[in-house]
């Protein structure tokens, strides 16, 4: 498990250092507004770590409900549209 979680950073940390030293403008300006958003401010940063996490959890993890619950189907990302 650790060896995942080391290379995932591994990769992440190299990922992020190409896609910054490529020079754009509006990428190095998004990277900092991510990592300005996790500063100490109205919200402690763990707090703002756990909503980084449910609002990930919300807005990629749209397969759990199928795979969690047999007994009845998952309501599409349509329907949940609709109800809001």
């Amino acid at each position: 498990m650790t060896g995942n979680v080391d290379e995932f950073r591994a990769y992440r940390e190299r990922m992020n250092d190409l896609i910054l030293g490529s020079g754009n403008l509006t990428i190095t300006r998004f990277f900092a507004l991510d990592t300005r958003a996790y500063e100490p401010g109205a919200l402690d940063v763990a707090t703002k770590e756990l909503l980084g996490l449910v609002a990930s959890m919300v807005l990629r993890c749209d397969d759990w409900p199928r795979t969690t619950s047999s007994s009845k189907p998952s309501p599409s990302r349509s329907s949940w549209a609709a109800r809001s």
